[in-house]
């Protein structure tokens, strides 16, 4: 999981260096709860080195969804050890909604946003998904292939 959780960070920062003043949105399915963390733990690591290196704040905004995290909750002691740890983070999507996500803005001072929301499988609301890709570039990490749409 490890090599894997790698070149997501790898793909995420790649895109991150060549879009200034850009919101990115990266999707991931419902992977399981410490590949998840492992790669909230190493964007958020990386996005920091990067503004540092950078000068420029790199805006980062994580939800992992409802539905996912109750599985979570009810699954095996480890999962229900790193669910404890992503919600300490704030990364868990509490209200069972993406409106937060969904309209969340870059602020002016920032080089760019990275908006990643894992989950998708398990959103109860699949219509609302719709919304969380409009026609600006979101990168589906389920398939690693850029959609537009």
């Amino acid at each position: 999981m490890r090599y894997f959780a790698d070149a997501i960070v790898k793909y995420v920062t790649d895109e991150v260096e060549k879009s200034p003043d850009l919101i990115l949105r990266f999707v991931l399915p419902s992977y399981p709860a410490e590949l998840l963390l492992t790669i909230g733990e190493q964007l958020e690591e990386e996005l920091t080195r990067m503004s540092k290196k950078m000068q420029a704040d790199i805006g980062f905004e994580y939800g992992i969804a409802y539905g996912l995290g109750e599985k979570w909750a009810s699954g095996t002691e480890s999962e229900r050890r790193v669910f404890e740890e992503i919600k300490r983070r704030g990364w868990y999507n509490e209200t069972d909604n993406l409106t937060s996500l969904r309209h969340i803005t870059k602020q002016p001072d920032q080089y760019c946003l990275v908006v990643l929301f894992a989950g998708y499988d398990d959103i109860r609301d699949q219509s609302s998904l719709k919304d969380f890709f409009p026609s600006r570039p979101t990168y589906n990490m389920g398939d690693m292939y850029r959609k537009k749409l």
